[in-house]
């Protein structure tokens, strides 16, 4: 006996705004975004392509059609890793991550 099942399931088109390639020769890798309160973006995590050590703190802010305001990176010459981050009530930004490039072990490393 086969048995044929079909199921409808409608699909919502959802408009992309813009799409984004950022990043450079090493690898970089997203931890989070949030929405400012510009309607721009930040995204969060570290890059091998640029700062000072072999890992670093990687912050990316667009604005709210995908262009590119400004890029920062945090860290000494250890590896820096997992940032979390949050946009602070004067629309600044603070983080906090485990570093290697202050000390000979792991330390907390929080950036306002």
């Amino acid at each position: 006996m086969l048995l044929f099942f079909a199921f409808y399931i409608p699909a919502s088109a959802q408009v992309v705004t813009f799409q984004k390639v950022i990043g450079g020769s090493g690898a970089e890798y997203l931890y989070g975004a949030v929405q400012t309160s510009d309607s721009g973006f930040v995204l969060a995590g570290v890059t091998e392509s640029y700062g000072a050590g072999s890992i670093d703190y990687y912050l990316v802010k667009l604005d709210k059609n995908g262009d590119l305001v400004w890029t920062r990176t945090y860290g000494g010459a250890g590896g820096d890793f997992e940032p979390a981050f949050i946009q602070t009530a004067d629309s600044g930004f603070a983080f906090l991550g485990s570093s290697y490039s202050f000390g000979n072990k792991a330390q907390a490393y929080l950036v306002k």
